[in-house]
């Protein structure tokens, strides 16, 4: 094994330690009722039994147009996330919608099902805030939406600035010289 393989063996372990996804939404799950969301304009929003997975799912209805459900939470500037959700309605009707929106972009819409079926997507921090809207839309007397399991989790970081190249290539330096020192290399 070169020197450098050696080195590597060392500092591979700390990188990864230092690029591992974690959730950074609050209540994704609705299990603490809607702490960390708000909500406007429904009809009725809350966090009820008929989970997809826990006791608890957000349930909301507007019979007069989009009510949103939405939550602002702490990014890092051109980092890269990963978003995902679960998501029913028990009746199907044309006038049942459910829509999501990042940071004011693209209003992406969701399929319609009356089972719980996972939307995945993703997007890129424009700032070191960003913001998640739900907006959803029923019909009078068809149902309520159920949204469950909604997860952001960074997927990867912006391009480390110098700062953190040299501290990294003086690790691998130290373990280098290290490892010429213990076996006479």
């Amino acid at each position: 094994m070169t020197i450098l393989q050696k080195a590597l063996t060392v500092i591979a372990p700390a990188v990864l330690l230092t690029s591992t996804s974690h959730a950074i939404l609050i209540n994704g799950g609705f299990e603490s009722g809607l702490t960390g969301w708000t909500t406007s304009g429904a009809d009725s929003a809350a966090a009820t039994a008929g989970a997809h997975s826990g006791s608890f799912a957000f349930q909301g209805f507007d019979n007069s147009g989009f009510a949103t459900l939405s939550q602002s939470f702490a990014t890092t500037t051109g980092a890269v996330y990963d978003f995902s959700f679960f998501s029913r309605i028990p009746v199907i009707h044309p006038g049942n919608i459910l829509r999501y929106q990042f940071n004011g972009g693209p209003i992406v819409t969701v399929p319609t099902t009356t089972t719980y079926t996972q939307t995945i997507g993703g997007f890129t921090a424009l700032g070191s805030t960003s913001v998640l809207n739900f907006y959803f839309e029923t019909d009078p007397g068809t149902s309520a939406w159920l949204i469950d399991d909604v997860t952001v989790t960074l997927a990867s970081s912006p391009v480390p600035d110098g700062g953190s190249s040299i501290a990294l290539l003086g690790l691998a330096m130290t373990a280098a010289a290290g490892f010429r020192r213990k076996f006479g290399i």
